[in-house]
């Protein structure tokens, strides 16, 4: 107990404080018995809204999103009981007057904009709106969170709700209205507050893809989190090609050896093959390559085929797909229906299995990322869409490591889908879902996603009226530690007790 605070049931002991906000407060506590820890966070004011923030995270599996473990109530309060980040966050460290080298600036928005695509590709999308240095957590190993989820959610429409910041939220929040470009101007202002702490001035590269993202009307912002995580990978990846460059010249200069003049060659090499990758996106965005010139989908794709880390990555088919659909100038030239039906069309007549599988999976992933805007516009249900292109893939037969793949989206894409309505075409995809998520549970290849594979398939089994499965399923997630205290554990085992 601290103060007049005690957590119901005696299953936790409360430590310490960690932060306080305008309505909440959230503590350190410890699991009677176990040394684990955990984060609670209660809230007497708004109980309904932590139970909704317990649920959503609920939802959101991934690894920069702390887990909720479980939700308590007593009367008057609400705890949520998630897990503990043990590290200092952004706004903390300003404030002790730290410093951050621009590598942790750029590996910082990479983290957070790969969670902000987490997001904003659920089904709905959820988006944070509440973007600001007090809500990143960097632990001591490095490892990156965006925590309090207090104001994420869905689009509320018919309504005006303000979220934000002061500074750090977009001009439209103050309006009463986000959306997923509204998370890209706070991204873009906690970046530049990075900066402000910076131990070096940032680079005019780095300050063009913040001022992008901080544009005041959306529509001239980046596109998407995945546009933003592209450009600022394509800064790291520059970054680190200048570093191995004054590597080798140190080498060159203290050898003067054969061996360090090839790697000085190799070195060159690289930093060529960026130069390619750079002009492929020029030609995307129509920038002057040339003077007046336009966007130019094949001399694009002719650019990033001299890129050779991206060639022999197999990335190009990915990079073709992701800028001709993010570009606003490309997508006016190309209609996003006619052109996802090209690329598909082109795909299928590609003679290498590999490289026709990857195109697969990105031709996929970009109908389900603009399945709102396809609708809207074309009347085209894309999540359909997207499943059919994910089934092309699970024909190729590919080997063990690439049918995980598959199978994990294909199980995650139908389980999405048969959750949009009552109709046969959605308990079609509840089957297909349950029997793709078998498969996985079934393979002796280790899968980071089994434990949210297991929940699944138990909630699938219980909706296609096979109970006897689903507890078989909730035996095998009590593998993991701590999944009786799991919230979807508890809603799943709750539906076969009735």
């Amino acid at each position: 107990m601290i103060g007049k605070v005690e957590l119901p049931g005696g299953k936790y002991r409360l430590l310490s404080v960690l932060g306080k906000g305008a309505t909440s407060v959230v503590y350190l506590v410890e699991k009677t018995g176990s040394k684990r820890r955990y984060a609670v966070k209660t809230s007497a004011c708004d109980k309904e809204k932590l139970r909704r923030e317990a649920s959503l995270l609920n939802q959101l599996h991934h690894p920069g999103i702390p887990a909720a473990v479980e939700f308590l109530e007593d009367e008057t309060n609400g705890f949520l009981i998630m897990e503990y980040v043990n590290g200092k966050s952004i706004g903390q460290r300003m404030r002790a007057g730290e410093q951050f080298s621009g590598r942790e600036i750029l590996k910082t928005g990479i983290a957070v904009s790969k969670i902000l695509c987490h997001l904003h590709a659920q089904c709905p999308p959820v988006f944070y709106r509440d973007l600001k240095p007090d809500n990143v957590m960097i632990t001591k190993q490095g490892k990156i969170f965006l925590v309090d989820f207090g104001s994420a959610g869905t689009e509320e429409k018919g309504v005006e709700v303000r979220y934000g910041t002061r500074g750090y939220a977009a001009p439209e929040q103050y309006d009463g209205k986000c959306n997923a470009r509204s998370d890209l101007y706070a991204l873009g202002a906690l970046l530049v507050a990075m900066t402000k702490h910076a131990k070096k001035q940032p680079k005019k590269s780095l300050q063009r893809v913040l001022e992008k993202c901080m544009r005041k009307e959306p529509g001239e912002r980046y596109v998407s989190a995945r546009e933003v995580k592209k450009a600022l990978q394509r800064l790291e990846r520059k970054q680190e090609g200048r570093k191995m460059a004054e590597v080798f010249i140190v080498i060159l200069f203290l050898t003067g050896g054969a061996v360090a003049a090839d790697n000085r060659l190799r070195s060159e090499s690289f930093l060529a093959a960026d130069k390619w990758e750079e002009q492929g996106e020029l030609w995307f965005c129509g920038n002057p390559v040339v003077k007046g010139s336009l966007p130019n989908y094949r001399k694009a794709q002719e650019a990033f085929s001299k890129a050779e880390h991206l060639s022999h990555a197999g990335w190009i088919e990915q990079e073709l797909v992701e800028y001709c659909l993010a570009d606003d100038a490309a997508r006016k030239e190309k209609k996003l229906e006619w052109l996802l039906a090209e690329l598909y069309c082109d795909t299928k007549k590609m003679e290498e299995k590999e490289k026709r599988c990857r195109r697969y999976l990105a031709i996929a992933g970009m109908y389900f990322s603009f399945s709102e805007e396809l609708s809207r516009e074309n009347g085209i249900n894309a999540v359909a869409k997207g499943i059919e292109v994910l089934e092309k893939a699970a024909g190729e037969e590919m080997n063990d490591s690439w049918n995980i793949v598959i199978w994990q989206r294909l199980a995650d894409a139908c389980y999405l889908g048969g959750k949009s309505g009552e109709g046969e075409l959605e308990q079609n995809w509840c089957r297909t879902s349950y029997q793709y998520y078998e498969r996985l549970i079934l393979s002796d290849t280790e899968n980071e996603n089994r434990r949210k594979n297991l929940l699944r398939a138990a909630e699938l089994a219980l909706l296609l009226e096979t109970p006897e499965k689903a507890e078989q399923y909730l035996q095998k997630a009590t593998e993991f530690p701590g999944m009786e205290e799991n919230v979807f554990y508890q809603q799943i085992r709750k539906r076969i007790v009735k």
